[in-house]
């Protein structure tokens, strides 16, 4: 199975450099998450209003778009624990605070940090 993430596509949609090997992996179907679609079609519609018809042309490759939820969110976490000789790239730079700040804006509102 072929997993596409947004760059992939965009990459085959504008013909850029590597859209060839989007179109050979992909060619009996792939999988992109609602996620990944999501921006997709947000910088398709600014920048050409024809998100829909590129979702037409996925789908009629036999491609799909899969939901994505908080138990896919977490998979990815769980796969890396589970890797015995998974490599680090990014080192943490500071513990996770055991309480989330508030974001930063509350509904009609936007209160800037600082």
């Amino acid at each position: 199975m072929v997993v596409l993430d947004a760059s992939a596509l965009l990459a085959l949609t504008y013909r850029e450099d590597g859209h060839e090997h989007v179109t050979e992996q992909s060619a009996a179907g792939a999988v992109i998450s609602a996620v990944n679609w999501s921006e997709v079609s947000q910088k398709l519609t600014v920048q050409s209003g024809d998100a829909e018809r590129i979702g037409e042309m996925l789908l009629a490759t036999g491609s799909r778009i899969e939901p994505f939820g908080a138990d896919e969110a977490r998979e990815p976490a769980t796969f890396l624990a589970r890797c015995p000789n998974r490599v680090r790239t990014v080192p943490p730079t500071r513990p996770v605070p055991a309480v989330l700040p508030a974001p930063p804006f509350l509904p009609g509102r936007l209160v800037l940090p600082g």
